[in-house]
């Protein structure tokens, strides 16, 4: 095999992970997808269960995309990884105005080999009414996904509830927007409902967006 084969076949795995990462977490000009984030500030996420880093490594680096660690559970009743963040307009300015208006939210994930990931799911949280004496109650609602999941870039696409939209606009800044990843397995005793936890293999996160 001459050098010059031998170069253009180390070359396509990772001209095909790149095509992968552009189809998954670019907008491509199409009008109705709107991403949420663009992923330059991972400190807008409270990080439960995992950490979040920017990514360096080329092969998953786009214009959207972060590395979300494992970290394990630290109360067995919630095992998932989860990212957090508010609808305050100082903070996520649109982001309360997009997600009213949307029909779906979509996640995409890019899952290596060795990852356990297959379930995820996005939801909401009232603040005020968790801490309404006479409510006490904060689950607004949650939309839940479990798929067949390929190695490499998936798109998680998940239907918005007339409920999960359904929120005050005089006070965006008393609800939380999340995000869980998991795993699910048909049998499964231990944790039941909610899940297995994430092995510690980190996957990538290309963009959070609605159409």
């Amino acid at each position: 095999m001459t050098r010059k084969r031998i170069w253009l076949w180390l070359f396509l795995p990772l001209v095909f992970l790149l095509t992968g990462c552009e189809t998954a977490s670019r907008n491509n000009g199409s009008a109705h997808v709107t991403f949420l984030w663009k992923m330059d500030d991972e400190t807008v996420f409270t990080k439960v269960n995992c950490e979040l880093s920017k990514v360096t490594n080329p092969v998953y680096q786009c214009d959207y995309s972060w590395q979300l660690t494992p970290t394990g559970p630290s109360d067995p009743n919630y095992p998932e990884a989860k990212l957090e963040t508010t609808f305050d307009p100082l903070n996520n300015p649109g982001l309360f105005e997009k997600w009213v208006a949307a029909n779906r939210v979509f996640i995409d994930v890019y899952v290596p080999a060795g990852s356990n990931f297959n379930s995820c799911f996005a939801y909401v949280w009232d603040e005020k009414a968790y801490w309404d004496p006479e409510i006490r109650n904060g689950w607004v609602d949650g939309v839940f996904q479990q798929k067949v999941i390929s190695p490499g870039w998936n798109r998680m696409v998940l239907p918005l509830t007339f409920r999960i939209k359904d929120l005050d606009a005089a006070r965006p800044r008393t609800y939380k927007i999340g995000f869980g990843f998991r795993h699910m397995a048909e049998g499964q005793e231990k944790y039941k409902d909610s899940g297995y936890p994430l092995n510690e293999v980190p996957i990538y996160i290309g963009g959070i967006g609605v159409f």
